[in-house]
């Protein structure tokens, strides 16, 4: 019985073994670390998100704070760059996101505030809101339905 010997030196070296094995697993675990970052940015801004309009909404159920324009969606770029916003919950929902306000991110926000009917001042137990709400297309770069269409944070309280 002949033997194939010009397997049996392959079979023997182990020298580029731990390379080949590093080149294998390299790009795993570079993709699982930039997917830990991506869901990491995603977790971070709609935790602030949520931080600042409990902020918003508490201050606006005491009564320190006032609604500009009731129920309608505003960007948050053009609050923080206006005048006539000076004392709303809906400036002070924006401000207190921490965002740089030239990035790309803050651009796209938009803030919500209502503090009862339109029609009537809010009195005490009336339901307040404010939403802050950013369009997915910031973070989602995997989106494959339209299902998820904004990244929404929404704080309601009674007025007191």
């Amino acid at each position: 019985m002949k033997k194939n010997r010009t397997i049996i030196p392959f079979i023997e070296q182990q020298q580029g073994v731990v390379l080949v094995e590093t080149l294998l697993v390299t790009p795993i675990l570079i993709f699982v670390f930039a997917l830990t970052i991506y869901f990491s940015s995603i977790y971070y801004v709609t935790s602030i998100m949520e931080k600042s309009t409990r902020v918003a909404a508490r201050q606006l159920a005491l009564g320190n704070y006032h609604v500009e324009k009731p129920a309608d969606s505003t960007l948050c770029s053009t609050i923080v760059d206006g005048d006539n916003f000076i004392g709303s919950s809906e400036r002070l929902a924006c401000t207190s996101t921490n965002f740089n306000f030239a990035s790309s991110i803050f651009a796209l926000v938009s803030v919500k505030a209502f503090d009862g009917t339109v029609s009537s001042p809010r009195a005490t137990g009336t339901l307040v809101y404010v939403e802050l709400q950013i369009d997915s297309d910031v973070f989602l770069i995997m989106k494959s339905t339209d299902a998820i269409g904004t990244l929404i944070a929404k704080t309601t309280m009674y007025a007191e």
